[in-house]
């Protein structure tokens, strides 16, 4: 077995505790980012791909990290998330393997729970179908993002002014205060029944390239994932053709590579999984 897919049979396997606990509790998930892409194209894993994107309504996602904190996960997993560490450093809520295996992402250092296999749940806010309104929107969360990462040192260290003016920004405020700052802006319109769009705010990809009317997730639709049947958005092809455009096509082959920097740990020797 090559090094990825042994990484990605530890993904499946968090991923499938966490299917099992949402249809224990009936919580709404979709596949997303590339994990969706990868359902789609590939009926499983991107072959490159080396995690598993969720995505959850907010208040499904609310409702999922409440009763974890209640209920607690099967054993042998755990929930990292602004709720649970102090040190959560990224939007996505992490489900993160507790076991030790070869693989270790230094990047999450000492700010993770747990630094190993995981997979990323993403909360959907509602928002207005004013695209320019949200890419503002978008850009205020970014940017709190990234004095939260600078403060938190997730960031490397560069020479651009806007990394120095986000690493000083981070004396000023507390990293609790940055945590619930970037939680109520994206839950802005958490409340307005008007709004009929949702976005990920915690997507690689900017909001005009992903704001879609909350039917084209609508009722979970069932495909292919590895061999199981695991919950897709509706009009799953609408999403993946606004994010990717022509999304059935393979990038070039020098793009097809890992982008987690997870490392491989054995026998005292350590390499970059590639």
């Amino acid at each position: 077995m090559s090094e990825i897919r042994e990484l990605q049979e530890y993904a499946l396997e968090i991923l499938l505790a966490v299917d099992q606990f949402c249809n224990e509790n009936q919580i709404t998930y979709y596949l997303g980012e590339g994990s969706l892409l990868g359902a789609i194209r590939h009926h499983g894993f991107i072959p490159w791909d080396d995690d598993i994107d969720l995505l959850m309504p907010r208040t499904e996602y609310e409702r999922f990290i409440a009763l974890v904190q209640k209920q607690g996960l099967p054993d042998g997993y755990d929930l990292d998330c602004f709720e649970t560490n102090p040190n959560h450093w990224t939007i996505a809520a992490k489900v993160q393997m507790v076991r030790q295996t070869r693989f270790v992402s230094y990047k999450v250092g000492k700010l993770g729970l747990h630094n190993g296999p995981s997979i990323d749940i993403f909360p959907l806010d509602q928002v207005p179908g004013d695209l320019a309104y949200v890419s503002r929107l978008d850009w205020k969360i970014a940017r709190l993002r990234r004095i939260l990462w600078n403060k938190l040192g997730y960031s490397k260290p560069q020479r651009r002014l806007k990394w120095h003016i986000a690493k000083g920004l981070g004396y000023f405020v507390s990293t609790r205060r940055l945590q619930k700052q970037i939680t109520n802006l994206m839950k802005t319109h958490a409340e307005d029944e008007s709004c009929d769009y949702l976005v990920n705010f915690g997507s690689l990809y900017p909001a005009e390239r992903q704001l879609v009317q909350a039917e084209v997730y609508g009722e979970p639709r069932l495909v292919e994932f590895e061999g199981r049947l695991l919950p897709v958005p509706a009009q799953a092809e609408v999403l993946l053709s606004r994010i990717y455009s022509d999304y059935m096509q393979l990038p070039p082959e020098e793009q097809r590579v890992p982008k987690h920097n997870f490392s491989v740990v054995e026998d005292g020797a350590t390499k970059i999984l590639k």
